[in-house]
């Protein structure tokens, strides 16, 4: 497992705490519009950092830092991560998970052994649309699984959408909505062109701040989920 990107403090990772953020190498999806390539490539440039000395600044800035952010690339490719995981908790510290939610198993034993404070799920698209957003084919009930999942509450967690153009309109949207009806909270984020794998997707200009409020009035017209709102808008 290598750790090839670490923020020191971060106040829009977990809404309402200040937290550390860790970025792993590897993931098992290829996104054409991913904004971490060096790092889901394991890029030899990057550094490495080691676990010892992000503990060291954890326990220097404890007073301050609520938790530790786990992302990617994807996690739970890693067998270590339980470890990590359990690394971090036993220093006093909350811990969050970034994911694609296509590892249901693993995700489900971190749930079970209690190592996660708060999930946050990637939703790439509609289903019909998955494999386009995700570069590869896939098994698309491991990520009904894992939404089923979280939506049994027995972790804190959020759904979220990158507003991507050309693979999420208005009709993937209500698509999105009706397989996570239940859910406690789903994000819509603002996509971010400059660093896309494809540079077809470099080209594409994000919605507007306009257009990603008319979606998430036409979203909030129910109380399917309880919460719905943008990020980084």
């Amino acid at each position: 497992m290598e750790i090839l990107g670490f923020i020191e403090n971060s106040f829009i990772d977990w809404d309402g705490k200040i937290t550390s953020v860790i970025f792993l190498g590897g993931c098992n999806f290829n996104c054409p519009y991913c904004q971490n390539v060096p790092i889901v490539k394991r890029d030899k440039i990057l550094r490495r950092f080691k676990t010892s000395e992000i503990l060291d600044y954890l326990k220097r800035n404890k007073k301050f830092i609520d938790g530790v952010v786990i992302s990617g690339g994807e996690p739970l490719i890693n067998p270590a991560l339980p470890e990590l995981i359990k690394t971090f908790k036993d220093e006093g510290f909350l811990v969050k998970l970034d994911t694609n939610g296509y590892f249901y198993f693993d995700l489900l034993s971190l749930i079970e052994k209690n190592l996660l404070d708060y999930v946050a799920m990637d939703i790439k698209t509609s289903f019909e649309k998955y494999e386009k957003a995700v570069g590869r084919k896939i098994e698309l009930s491991l990520i009904k699984k894992s939404i089923a999942l979280l939506k049994e509450g027995k972790v804190d967690y959020e759904f979220r959408t990158t507003l991507v153009p050309k693979l999420v309109d208005e009709q993937d949207l209500l698509l999105i909505k009706e397989e996570l009806s239940g859910a406690k909270r789903w994000v819509l984020q603002r996509f971010v062109n400059e660093n896309a794998k494809s540079k077809r997707y470099q080209k594409i200009k994000p919605y507007t701040k306009e257009e990603a409020e008319r979606f998430l009035k036409i979203l909030k017209s129910d109380n399917k989920i309880k919460e719905i709102y943008l990020r980084g808008y």
